[in-house]
């Protein structure tokens, strides 16, 4: 840790959870298609990437302190959830499943 610091610490969580999931892949391949596991993965790189560039783009403009932190926060997550629901992602339609059942409940 200390040679390579931050950038040794990203790099060996990123090679672990890969390993982690490629384990986990290896595992399930006789029971779940991994083709179903990856339909439409293309709109959430699509939502994520956008997303990263409007906050990125953020940080940029805006000078850093713990509130505009929190705004960007919040952008980045208004824009991710505009995107699912622009895309009709798994995701987003799940999201509305699970508030209707629970508006029913109460």
């Amino acid at each position: 840790m200390p040679i390579f610091g931050v950038i040794g610490a990203t790099l060996a969580l990123v090679l672990s959870e890969l390993l982690v999931i490629s384990y986990q892949l290896y595992s399930i391949r006789e029971e779940i298609p991994t083709s179903d596991l990856f339909h439409g993965i293309w709109k959430y790189i699509v939502a994520d990437s956008i997303m990263f560039v409007v906050v990125l783009s953020l940080n940029f403009l805006l000078e850093m302190n713990i509130q505009l932190l929190i705004l960007q926060v919040f952008i980045g997550i208004l824009f991710y959830v505009l995107l699912n629901r622009l895309f009709n992602t798994y995701l987003w339609i799940e999201g509305v499943v699970f508030w209707e059942k629970f508006i029913a409940k109460n």
